[in-house]
């Protein structure tokens, strides 16, 4: 095939190229014509790739590479479905990479608050306070208060204090007062039951009470602190 074609031949070789992702060739006929591929032949490579049977990095390479060569942008729907697809990956590295190479503004990412919000509520749960500061930053969104506040909750429920801190700090969000008055009450429950029991168990709930009274700034309502400065020297035979 010649490169010096009739502009319709030049752009039937732009599609071929470009359905069959022969990068290479590409390239070399957009330098050797200094003609780029018609904006709709690159814009219905974009939605070809992403309909296509390959797994998601395969897809973004295609879409991040198509790019590179025709300096042409997927529209706003395409780019919205590659976000949607590098968040699956789990990383905010990929999104990254993907605002770079293909141009994607921030707007887009305000029409996809339900898979921006389930990344957040995952990386809540697992801890992972970088990547929610850095997928909030990359993004221009926010965590939800109610995605930081299922995560404050959890945090409880398993004594995870230096998380609670973490997140609160990484967000600015304080947790809901009611919530910590409810672990303060579960926790001291928890403490009367094991203080004639298990001396280990009710030191474990003691200290709980303690920790979170010490992270949260917040006083306990309804609990008799002084019962936790009691040794628990009675055993279960001494009842």
């Amino acid at each position: 095939m010649s490169d010096n074609k009739p502009g319709s031949d030049i752009q039937q070789a732009y599609k071929e190229y470009v359905n069959q992702k022969r990068f290479a060739e590409l390239a070399k006929l957009i330098e050797n014509t200094k003609t780029k591929p018609a904006e709709y032949i690159a814009r219905m490579g974009y939605k070809a790739y992403m309909e296509q049977e390959q797994g998601a990095r395969v897809k973004l390479f295609s879409i991040m590479k198509l790019k590179e060569i025709t300096g042409i942008k997927p529209d706003q729907n395409v780019m919205k479905l590659t976000c949607e697809l590098a968040l699956q990956m789990d990383s905010p590295e990929v999104i990254e990479a993907l605002i770079k190479r293909i141009e994607i503004e921030k707007s887009v990412f305000q029409e996809m608050a339900a898979p921006l919000q389930k990344i957040y509520h995952k990386y809540v749960n697992e801890g992972r306070f970088v990547d929610i500061s850095r997928l909030m930053e990359l993004t221009d969104t926010q965590a939800s208060e109610e995605v930081i506040q299922k995560g404050y909750r959890y945090y409880l429920a398993e004594g995870k204090f230096i998380s609670l801190a973490g997140l609160r700090k990484r967000t600015g969000i304080q947790p809901d007062e009611e919530m910590i008055q409810e672990a303060y009450r579960d926790y001291y429950e928890n403490y009367m039951k094991n203080k004639r029991i298990s001396q280990d168990k009710a030191e474990m709930w003691r200290d709980r009470i303690k920790k979170l009274k010490r992270i949260s700034k917040v006083e306990p309502q309804g609990i008799k602190l002084e019962e936790l400065e009691e040794k628990n020297t009675q055993t279960p035979d001494e009842k």
